[in-house]
């Protein structure tokens, strides 16, 4: 048999001795053959051998990785020594999750297999008196985002008596973890803060 390794397990997705006349290979899936060892896997808001849309053969791209949307002027340090740097102001972040494909049976289905609600959404005005500290002969500046989390895979669904995935769809899931600030410094100017 080949397996590939998602979400924390192993997915039986062909059998080496299997008929595979009719059955055509899809992206990633191949459309016909067992979706998953155990017919009672997958999505847990699904009764054994009820069929639905599962999640499946997904992976994650990145993990809280920042993602900027504004920032504050750029100050340059011409000093010979350290210099403070306040910023007094107001900057809003705001981002909701997003999916590349239309979603039949909504977030379920992806909540379920990622483990945790990922059609989040966040917003986040900032109102505040800060100070950073510039090293002599740097630029310095903030940054406001937030962290994001991407994954793609198969939006599929998936006949609960016998794992054959019936339609699918390759996705992309993007969705905002939190709310961040990052103080920044350079010896060269930015170019795109």
């Amino acid at each position: 048999m080949v397996g590939m390794e998602f979400g924390g397990g192993v997915q039986t997705v062909f059998a080496d001795s299997a008929d595979t006349t009719g059955v055509t290979q899809g992206q990633q899936v191949i459309v016909g053959a067992p979706a998953k060892d155990n017919p009672e896997g997958g999505d847990p808001r699904l009764l054994p051998g009820q069929s639905g849309y599962e999640f499946i053969n997904y992976s994650q791209e990145v993990s809280n990785v920042f993602v900027q949307q504004t920032y504050t002027p750029v100050v340059y340090n011409n000093s010979a020594s350290p210099s403070v740097y306040y910023w007094t102001g107001s900057k809003t972040v705001s981002a909701s999750a997003s999916a590349s494909g239309s979603l039949a049976d909504g977030w379920g289905p992806i909540n379920a297999s990622i483990g945790y609600n990922v059609n989040t959404s966040i917003s986040q005005t900032y109102t505040t008196e800060t100070s950073l500290t510039i090293p002599s002969h740097y630029y310095g500046w903030y940054e406001f985002g937030y962290a994001h989390s991407v994954w793609y895979g198969d939006y599929a669904y998936v006949n609960g008596n016998t794992g054959a995935v019936l339609s699918n769809e390759w996705i992309t899931v993007d969705s905002p973890r939190f709310n961040k600030i990052k103080e920044m410094t350079s010896p060269t100017s930015p170019t795109n803060p």
